[in-house]
């Protein structure tokens, strides 16, 4: 709305493909992880706005394989 960034997901011949990071409305990422071929793929990273970890979701092919909470 104000221009600002609130993601930045890379796309590959209309295909999400590699690392993605999205941001909340003050800038401060909140997730990043990896894309390929349009599914979630290995560690997705959650941050709060303090730039802590606060989650780490693990996919393979698309589907959760594991979570933890910090």
């Amino acid at each position: 709305k104000k221009g600002q960034n609130i993601s930045n997901v890379p796309i590959v011949d209309g295909t999400l493909q590699g690392e993605a990071k999205y941001y909340d409305s003050l800038g401060h990422v909140e997730l990043i992880g990896t894309w390929v071929n349009n599914e979630r793929e290995g560690e997705w990273r959650h941050f709060d706005a303090e730039g802590n970890l606060t989650a780490i979701e693990v996919y393979s092919n698309g589907q959760i394989i594991s979570s933890k909470d910090y």
